[in-house]
């Protein structure tokens, strides 16, 4: 990423697989946090495929010898919680799918949302030849998937968890072909897990798991660490897991090329419709949307993220679901400490907190623990500079190269969060299914749950496990375990 002479002004890359989400800021010069800006205000835009695969919503084209960057420009404000205004003209990705009409006056299934998971289902399904309708309130990705981390990981204390990451990481390291010319931006950089002394136990339980589903992982005691990840302060730690085959992400770009996909397979994605009114009768659902169109599925599936607890209430189906407001910070080494970066995704259990390494010397951080609720059609996207700062210490504890870094941005998102932090899917109705609930950990989960959650909608037989997933566990009392403690994001 390249600094800029103005103050509070960035070019280049940031953010997740170069994505700068929407609020994202960082301090200008008199220490105020002031947005990025990408280019001058009122200097042209692109929207285009990214150079080395990598692309993000929003981001002015800047050639700094990593070729130009996707996305738009965001309009530079003074104050921290003045919204942004972002326009997002996908007609050039999506290949009009900005304004298209329906093809058809009634589809087998209709897909409210398109976050990763929505547009997942609808590949699965269009890809059998299965007539599907998707409703977006917005655009692909422009909810929480658009600023997730990205991560991708198979240490899950769930079994059927560790199976389907394991198999959703397979299907990014081969998106290009899966999906006929999409990227994923998926860089594999192995994964280290430090646990604290209360956590050595089931940190072993969980690498074995990780083995009995062929997924390589090594249980690393704490007198081994220092070789493995030298710089850094590893107190607190008693035992790591190293996963080899973990890394990260671009969700953007990632559902992006699951949405064209489906599109090719003859899916009509609607964007820009917001659902206002869901009605189950005899041999449907009437989906109504904002505008007051009216579209017959044979089925519906609600994969709306922070929103599908609301859409669902009118029917009376009460999920327990929750909505958390998370920060993540963008930081930068300084130049001289390049040797000092750690290059793989650090989740650090004991500290409450994770980093995935970036472009150059930029890295992300993010916590591992639960945050404050929020309502997701009103919420500050932009994180204040004490949310910053503190996740700046975080990190900063554990070497001094981490404490030299300099804060450069940052994000707001949110988590639709489960009780118990696990996955809901499953039946809600005679035609209605949810997928929702992924409490913060969905996204690699998303390209392989699809097919799950395919199978599931159009009553073929699933793997028995994903019933204990289904939304009826909460009533019944049959909660599922998940993570290490406070730390209950890693499933």
């Amino acid at each position: 990423m390249a600094r800029d002479a103005r103050p509070g002004v960035t070019s280049g890359r940031i953010g997740p697989g170069g994505a700068l989400p929407e609020g994202t800021t960082r301090p200008d010069a008199s220490g105020r946090t002031a947005p990025v800006v990408l280019g001058a205000p009122g200097a042209a835009t692109k929207v285009g495929v990214a150079v080395r695969g990598r692309l993000g919503p929003v981001g002015h084209r800047a050639d700094h010898g990593d070729g130009p960057v996707c996305g738009l420009a965001a309009a530079r404000r003074a104050e921290v919680d003045r919204e942004i205004r972002l326009f997002l003209p996908f007609d050039w990705v999506m290949k009009g799918c900005e304004r298209m009409t329906a093809a058809h006056a009634t589809y087998d299934v209709g897909i409210v949302g398109a976050g990763v998971h929505g547009v997942a289902a609808a590949y699965h399904l269009a890809r059998r030849g299965v007539r599907v309708a998707v409703f977006e309130r917005l655009t692909p990705a422009a909810g929480p998937t658009g600023r997730s981390g990205g991560i991708c990981r198979a240490y899950y204390t769930d079994p059927f968890l560790v199976e389907t990451a394991r198999d959703g990481i397979a299907f990014l390291d081969a998106f290009e072909e899966r999906t006929g010319g999409g990227q994923s931006g998926f860089r594999r950089t192995g994964a280290f897990y430090l646990h604290g002394p209360d956590d050595v136990a089931a940190a072993g339980r969980t690498a074995a798991r990780l083995a009995e589903a062929g997924v390589p992982s090594e249980v690393v005691p704490a007198a081994d660490l220092p070789e493995r990840l030298p710089g850094l302060d590893l107190g607190g730690v008693a035992v790591a897991v190293w996963e080899p085959g973990a890394g990260f992400a671009d969700p953007f770009a990632t559902t992006l090329g699951l949405a064209e996909a489906a599109r090719r397979h003859g899916a009509d994605l609607l964007t820009r419709h917001r659902v206002a009114r869901i009605a189950e009768g005899p041999g449907q659902v009437v989906v109504t949307t904002a505008d007051g169109r009216e579209v017959a599925v044979g089925h519906l599936l609600v994969a709306a993220g922070p929103w599908t607890a609301a859409l669902l209430r009118p029917l009376g189906i009460d999920l327990p679901l929750t909505v958390e407001r998370h920060v993540v910070a963008v930081l930068e080494h300084d130049l001289a400490d390049t040797a000092e970066i750690v290059p793989h995704v650090l989740i650090d259990v004991a500290g409450g907190h994770y980093s995935t390494p970036q472009p150059r010397t930029q890295f992300l951080v993010g916590g591992v623990v639960p945050a404050s609720q929020a309502d997701p059609d009103d919420f500050l996207a932009a994180p204040r500079e004490s949310e910053l700062a503190r996740l700046a210490r975080a990190v900063a504890r554990r070497s001094p190269a981490r404490r030299r870094a300099a804060v450069t941005g940052g994000w707001a998102s949110l988590y639709d969060v489960s009780p118990d932090w696990q996955p809901v899917t499953g039946r809600v109705g005679e035609r209605i299914f949810v997928d929702a609930g992924t409490s913060g950990h969905g996204f690699k989960l998303a390209p392989a749950w699809g097919e799950h959650v395919a199978r599931l909608v159009l009553g073929e037989a699933t793997d028995p496990r994903l019933a204990a997933f289904g939304p009826q566990r909460f009533a019944a009392g049959t909660t599922l375990a998940a993570g290490f403690g406070a730390a209950r994001i890693l499933g």
